[in-house]
């Protein structure tokens, strides 16, 4: 004995996977280029702050060597109207000048080589305390004298919102989602209703009525070639009566 072969996946529900399918995988790009987008803005923004402080330590150590003063007591003021901005000034000896807040940033920057250029490649991602930090690690020259700064930004403010925003995008997406597979759903039962149609017109079709015929002009395109060979069938079947009662 054959085995029953497994039941094919209605028309309904292969169109419904495959526009799940493939609306996942774009909505998928979209949450992801959206949070891309969004980080890069602040990455942005954060390394022209960035680039601000170190400016203002570099002018403030300058204005300090000309005007004979300790740098420790102006670089206190080098930096003023930032939130979260903190910045660490030490000598060629690694000696401590001035540091604006209790985090040590040496401790931040302590895997990581200090660069004279500033650019996008020098800016670091650091982790301390179970804060997330941004910063920079420079030389700085003014004169004859050379000095290290680091300087860092806490960015968990960033990482909070960009996790809001991914729970906010997804749960809007999946409601999308979910609104896109209705529609879907409800555009392929009310396109299969010609085919339903037919098929209940093919059903009443009883041995006593196999003149009537049914017209492909009233059926979408898409089933015309179907009413064509059924009709064709029609025509074989009332063939084959009229030849049997003709023998009869």
């Amino acid at each position: 004995m054959h085995k029953a072969g497994k039941r094919p996946l209605s028309i309904t529900v292969r169109v419904v996977l495959f526009v799940a399918l493939t609306i996942s995988i774009c909505l998928f790009f979209v949450q992801q280029l959206l949070l891309s987008s969004v980080e890069h803005h602040f990455i942005e923004q954060d390394a022209d702050e960035l680039a601000v402080i170190l400016h203002a330590v570099e002018h403030t150590l300058t204005t300090a060597q000309d005007g004979q003063q300790q740098p420790a007591q102006t670089l206190a003021k080098a930096v003023s109207g930032h939130h979260g901005v903190y910045y660490q000034v030490m000598d060629s000896q690694n000696r401590l000048l001035y540091r604006n807040a209790d985090v040590d940033l040496s401790l931040l920057a302590a895997n990581t080589p200090a660069s004279a250029d500033y650019n996008a490649k020098t800016i670091h991602h650091w982790q301390l305390d179970g804060k997330a930090y941004r910063g920079v690690f420079s030389r700085l020259t003014t004169a004859d004298q050379h000095y290290k700064v680091i300087a860092a930004i806490d960015i968990s403010f960033h990482t909070h919102f960009l996790a809001q925003l991914q729970r906010s995008l997804g749960l809007i997406l999946l409601g999308s989602a979910l609104l896109t597979l209705l529609a879907a759903w409800l555009a392929v039962h009310q396109g299969l209703n010609p085919l339903r149609g037919l098929s209940e017109q093919m059903r009443d079709i009883q041995t006593s009525k196999l003149d009537i015929r049914l017209s492909p002009g009233e059926v979408p395109t898409e089933l015309r070639h179907m009413v064509q060979s059924f009709n064709l069938m029609l025509d074989r079947l009332e063939q084959g009566f009229t030849k049997l009662s003709h023998f009869s």
